[in-house]
């Protein structure tokens, strides 16, 4: 929280920020996730109050400028491939974000491009990258598989993915989303990018309900958004701010995006009607996301897939089975060192799920 502090606040408090968290760190100690965050804390103060890292973090700054610009190009190499198959790559998450919203792409370092080219030429686009060489650091592919990771012989990494939202967070796959992408161009190719109201509802889904780099980055990828996202659409905040509604409101995820930006809001002055946030809270709220929410705050992590398991059998034309439905929960379980007892790990759902009503 300091670090994200320091990296959005004004001089003083981000200053103040800054100080306390040096006070007990070791950069070359402090946790990557963390670090991940330098960069921005670079562009928010200035040398006198970073003292004798200034040096260091601006050498950060320079690295993370590199190493976006290294995976960018493997984008337009990636883009090329998929040209011939006539799909429609989105490029979405941290790629999009750090070429729209940040000053500068290094601002926002990012560990690969995601490309969303939809479930229809997914196979397709898998055996083009198989044929130029890249490889598949998971070699098994399983339908519950939103994304594939390809890797090309120099370590660029490119996540295909089939869908960003179904099955983690939404019933059904992000058609409307797909459908209202807007044309971009990135190092002068031209490729699609969710609208920014979309892309911050995924932030905030992916950053609070997955375990990854994500879950530190979100904060300061909103507050970028509330600030630059209308001018990048040309929409007022208001319409901005509506769109996000519309967005969040559409999947039933309105109140866990609103204690998201609630949170921003109030410990980062991100620029966040305070009204609006109230309103999200009053939307509805599904309810297996709801459970989600629970057990993530409780350090319950689930595998993405235990989510929607049969609307993902049946959207690849398989049929759900028991053994599918409890075998990915019980290993789930058993990395957070949960018996796998059927009685005992059901009654310990039923436990969390009997609180977060009660709440």
């Amino acid at each position: 929280m300091d670090l994200l502090r320091a990296a959005t606040l004004d001089t003083d408090r981000a200053a103040a920020a800054w100080r306390r968290w040096i006070s007990t760190h070791v950069i070359n100690d402090a946790y990557h996730r963390s670090t991940d965050l330098l960069p921005a804390v670079s562009a928010n103060l200035s040398n006198e109050v970073l003292g004798h890292e200034a040096d260091r973090l601006r050498g950060l700054r320079r690295r993370g400028w590199f190493n976006t610009q290294f995976r960018l190009e493997a984008m337009v190499d990636a883009l090329a491939l998929l040209e011939p198959l006539g799909v429609r790559p989105i490029l979405a998450k941290g790629a999009a974000l750090s070429t729209t919203v940040y000053a500068e792409p290094g601002l926002r370092p990012i560990a690969d491009v995601d490309l969303v080219i939809g479930s229809d030429g997914f196979d397709d686009a898998l055996a083009a990258f198989a044929a130029a060489g890249w490889r598949r650091p998971t070699a098994t592919l399983s339908p519950y598989d939103h994304a594939v990771e390809v890797v090309d012989q120099r370590g660029r990494s490119i996540d295909l993915h089939r869908w960003v939202l179904f099955p983690r967070f939404s019933l059904v796959p992000e058609d409307d989303w797909m459908e209202r992408s807007v044309p971009y161009s990135v190092r002068g190719c031209d490729v699609f990018r969710f609208r920014c109201a979309d892309e911050l509802v995924l932030t905030v889904l992916h950053g609070l309900l997955v375990n990854s780099a994500s879950s530190v980055r979100w904060p300061l990828d909103v507050v970028q958004l509330a600030r630059d996202a209308p001018a990048v659409e040309g929409v007022t905040p208001e319409a901005f701010w509506s769109e996000v509604a519309e967005s969040a409101s559409a999947i039933a995820a309105g109140p866990v995006v609103a204690n998201a930006l609630e949170m921003c809001r109030v410990e980062l002055d991100a620029n966040i009607p305070s009204a609006f946030v109230e309103q999200l809270v009053a939307t509805p709220l599904d309810r297996s996301l709801a459970q989600h929410w629970t057990l993530c705050r409780r350090g319950i992590t689930l595998e993405w897939r235990l989510r929607r398991y049969s609307k993902v059998e049946r959207a690849t034309g398989r049929r759900p089975t028991i053994r599918g439905y409890v075998g990915p929960r019980v290993e789930a379980l058993k990395s957070k060192g949960i018996s796998t007892t059927l009685s005992v790990r059901a009654d310990r759902v039923k436990q969390v799920i009997a609180d977060q009503r009660r709440d």
